[in-house]
């Protein structure tokens, strides 16, 4: 179609070049009157114009449609590259896209949820957990069915694990004044000195702020133990924290700190359906190492 445009506007050009130059149709044809060939002129450039027209837009019609467009497509490495559009299937083509078909993908694609191993990890039955397994009123996790015979294993393994958590369950009941916080860990007698012992600590303050202990001098010393039972010294010191009635220049609650070190406490450990607790207990005299007041 174009090539036919383009003979047809040259036969025009051709024609309106003889009319305009020598007022004749071709050469050596009838001679035309000037306003006759004035007027065949005018059409003859109008015709042009519409054809040239028809021919320039047939052919932008023929290369658009003969070539793909191209687009710059950043690759990440600091080049770019041309990345042609896939050609579009037709509406009926046999293959139809489904709205939900996406939606599917997405959810086929997306990570499963996964539940909470059910996983155990074992304790070797050489050392036994004596941590308890939720609140400070549960009891332990270990099931012991005897003390360990060696002095130096039973301190080291089962003694100072159970001081330590004896001890924090103390401090948590001067704290609190719960006393069902020296559970599992203080039984019988020694459970009624250890509560005792927190309330006496607690009425010297009008609220406990921190109590802290530690081992002091040698430690734990064994006195004699068994299979179900042990009996140990201890040398500790406590730190006492709490307010008081009074008030600091600025106006804030007065504070009182107590250092008190306790150098010979006896423990007598008890192990009886697997389960350990302190049965018995000595506090012994406590000598005080510090007490001052304080304004924070």
């Amino acid at each position: 179609m174009a090539l036919v445009y383009a003979v047809a506007l040259v036969v025009i050009a051709t024609v309106y070049l003889f009319v305009s130059a020598g007022s004749s149709l071709w050469p050596g044809g009838p001679q035309l009157q000037p306003e006759a060939s004035r007027n065949l002129s005018i059409s003859l450039i109008l015709v042009g114009l519409l054809l040239c027209g028809l021919l320039f837009g047939s052919f932008a019609e023929s290369l658009a449609s003969g070539t793909q467009p191209t687009r710059m497509v950043s690759t990440g490495g600091g080049t770019a590259a041309r990345a042609t559009p896939s050609p579009q299937l037709p509406a009926s083509g046999g293959v139809t896209a489904s709205p939900t078909r996406a939606p599917a993908a997405a959810a086929s694609l997306a990570p499963t949820a996964t539940t909470e191993s059910s996983a155990v990890t074992s304790t070797p039955s050489s050392v036994p957990s004596l941590t308890p397994s939720s609140t400070p009123s549960s009891t332990p996790t270990a099931t012991l069915s005897a003390l360990p015979p060696d002095p130096q294993v039973l301190v080291e393994t089962v003694l100072r694990a159970v001081i330590e958590r004896a001890n924090d369950a103390q401090a948590e009941a001067i704290l609190s004044g719960d006393g069902g916080a020296l559970d599992p860990w203080w039984s019988g007698p020694a459970r009624d000195r250890a509560l005792d012992g927190a309330q006496r600590i607690r009425s010297r303050f009008l609220e406990v702020l921190s109590a802290t202990w530690a081992f002091a001098g040698d430690g734990i010393q064994l006195l004699t133990s068994s299979a179900v039972s042990a009996t140990y010294t201890t040398n500790e010191t406590w730190t006492f924290i709490g307010t008081l009635r009074g008030q600091c220049p600025d106006g804030a609650p007065l504070q009182q700190r107590f250092v008190e070190s306790y150098a010979s406490e006896q423990y007598t450990l008890e192990l009886r359906d697997g389960v350990l607790s302190v049965a018995q207990w000595a506090l012994g005299r406590p000598v005080t190492l510090e007490a001052r007041s304080i304004c924070p």
